[in-house]
């Protein structure tokens, strides 16, 4: 009797270190923030799924933002709602940014177009042109490892900024 409680006791003991492992793992693909950088599905949705450490300093002067942000995931940074097609001058400037972190433009299809890419300490300033499509076009920062992310973003359509988040 005492061998087959044994055992009985022995297979509970590891289910149960099995059904925790599979638990731990779950959580901890569910909440790391890293694994969003390339999963352009993830980044399409219309929540933000992110981990910011500290504050979010943001400011909006006339069609500028300027945003600094401790970043790991995706963050909405401003939304807009074209009427109609149409083309917009973009100008993306890094300050003193660290880490992994790019922007990107999603489109009223979800379709995900990276602006800029920053990796560590270069210093990166892009001028565009990019088409915004009739409907709801968003603009997302995505981070890697807690990027530090110090950016200017000038859209010649002030309406990106009216909705940002």
């Amino acid at each position: 009797m005492k061998k087959k409680l044994k055992f009985v006791l022995i297979g509970v003991l590891i289910l149960s270190a099995i059904n925790l492992a599979l638990v731990l793992r779950r959580d901890f693909l569910l909440n790391d923030h890293n694994r969003i950088y390339n999963k352009n599905k993830v980044i399409a949705e219309h929540t933000n799924d992110c981990s910011i450490n500290g504050e979010v300093e943001k400011e909006t002067i006339d069609n500028t933002l300027n945003i600094k942000i401790n970043l790991k995931g995706a963050y909405r940074i401003g939304k807009y709602d074209a009427l109609e097609d149409e083309t917009l001058t973009v100008i993306c400037d890094t300050k003193s940014s660290e880490g992994k972190f790019k922007v990107v433009l999603i489109t009223p299809d979800n379709k995900v177009i990276t602006l800029l890419e920053h990796e560590n300490d270069q210093v990166d300033c892009l001028v565009s042109e990019i088409k915004i499509l009739k409907g709801e076009n968003r603009i997302k920062l995505i981070g890697k490892d807690n990027a530090y992310i110090d950016l200017s973003i000038d859209i010649s359509n002030r309406e990106f900024w009216k909705n940002n988040y």
